[in-house]
């Protein structure tokens, strides 16, 4: 069973893979070529960082030829020599963790709530903020709760 091109480019942008700007890809291996697909985010990544290595193609040509700047030559050579081609993939950007809502404020919020079971959220976002200096919303502090409840179970 064939695949369409619109099938494939919706597996490719379910599982992270799909390249944004594969218009800017202009390497002779993705022109005409049933194999090498120029949306495929992962595969022109490899075959980027392979034509460095074997093909003997400068890093800016490289570069220039497969869509990106020399500095993310460079992001795409340590993730692949960190994570294989797993660490080809697109990346999640931003923050990690949440920056404010601590294990340490958290925790000040559970027990300010057990000295003062009817203390509102508010009164609970005031507290911390004149005690340990952080500036929390409300929401943020529910979220934050209901995580870390969340994870203890």
């Amino acid at each position: 069973m064939k695949t369409t091109s619109e099938e494939k480019a919706k597996v490719l942008k379910d599982n992270g893979s799909f390249n944004r700007h594969a218009s800017s890809v202009i390497s002779p291996l993705f022109m005409n070529s049933p194999y090498f697909d120029a949306r495929d985010l992962v595969q022109v990544k490899y075959e980027m960082l392979r034509a460095v290595k074997y093909d003997d193609i400068s890093i800016t040509e490289a570069s220039h030829q497969f869509g990106f700047s020399r500095a993310a030559f460079y992001k795409i050579e340590r993730r692949f020599f960190e994570s294989g081609v797993d660490g080809l993939g697109l990346q999640k950007t931003g923050p990690k963790l949440p920056a404010k809502t601590t294990d340490d404020i958290l925790d000040f919020a559970s027990a300010l709530k057990a000295e003062r079971p009817d203390i509102t959220n508010d009164e609970i976002v005031q507290e911390i903020h004149s005690q340990k200096g952080v500036l929390l919303h409300k929401r943020s502090l529910q979220r934050g709760r209901a995580k870390k409840k969340h994870t203890e179970t």
